[in-house]
């Protein structure tokens, strides 16, 4: 979505969907840090620090870039190309965007304290959040706060194994973001979603403690579990991606009964590639 000509093509896709009684989001979403100059024109990604991934490029199977620090410039250039994304997002008919706060992409690499080692107002403690909440101000500008959902996670795409020293500290200072930004649609985004995270409570369920809006669950779901989880109120809707790449007839087959089609990561890959 960084070009008119790509949100023209949009179009006939949202127009489809829409014919159908459909509603399509887009997903707008920068990797910062995570990625190649073979993937970018030759120029060297960008991240908060130059902190470089851990590793290969999913696409390449090469080691990820060494990044340059981002200036304060292209912070503000940054910012603006999303507002901008949400807008052709908007033209090419899409009903909302979410922004892709997570799993180590950028705007996750300026809130996390291990590739963001910047001093000044988007460094240290104080000033991680600002990236996002400056991102969130722009595109709620752009297209009506009431049209954002955003995704965070704890994960980390290049370094799996991470976990929040203090989760309901981490939790809390994103959603008083949320708040005053508001927010009315969260996606948090776990790979397993009934892995307990703190109080033997999981990411879903400390969230919904503190946040009374909608919330979205992704995280190794099954249809019965999502439709538990959304039963128990925990959860509002249930987002599922491997089982979509198995089962393009995913919808039909829920609502028909029939067994869904194992997802196995080489097979489904290779499909797409």
């Amino acid at each position: 979505m960084y070009t008119q000509e790509q949100a023209n093509g949009w179009r006939k896709v949202t127009d489809a969907v829409h014919e159908e009684g459909g509603t399509i989001i887009a997903q707008l979403w920068h990797v910062g840090r995570l990625t190649h100059p073979d993937l970018t024109g030759g120029l060297a990604p960008q991240a908060p620090s130059v902190v470089q991934a851990e590793g290969l490029v999913h696409r390449l199977r090469k080691p990820f870039a060494l990044p340059e620090a981002m200036t304060t410039q292209d912070i503000k250039e940054a910012v603006q190309q999303y507002a901008q994304a949400a807008k052709y997002a908007d033209e090419a008919g899409f009903d909302g965007v979410e922004l892709h706060g997570a799993h180590g992409y950028l705007i996750n690499q300026f809130a996390w304290e291990v590739t963001n080692r910047r001093t000044d107002s988007y460094g240290e403690s104080t000033g991680r959040l600002r990236f996002m909440k400056e991102v969130l101000a722009a595109v709620g500008a752009a297209i009506g706060v009431e049209r954002v959902i955003v995704r965070f996670s704890e994960l980390k795409d290049d370094q799996p194994s991470y976990r929040w020293q203090d989760p309901e500290a981490e939790i809390e200072a994103y959603l008083k973001l949320f708040r005053e930004e508001g927010l009315r649609v969260l996606h948090p985004s776990t790979n397993t979603f009934n892995q307990p995270l703190a109080e033997n409570l999981t990411l879903h369920q400390l969230i919904r403690k503190r946040w009374d809006g909608n919330m979205i669950d992704v995280g190794g779901l099954t249809p019965s579990s999502a439709e538990d989880a959304i039963r128990a109120g925990i959860i509002d809707v249930a987002a599922f991606g491997k089982p979509l790449l198995a089962n393009p007839d995913f919808v039909s087959r829920l609502r028909n009964d029939q067994p869904l089609i194992p997802y196995e990561s080489k097979i489904h890959l290779k499909e797409l590639l």
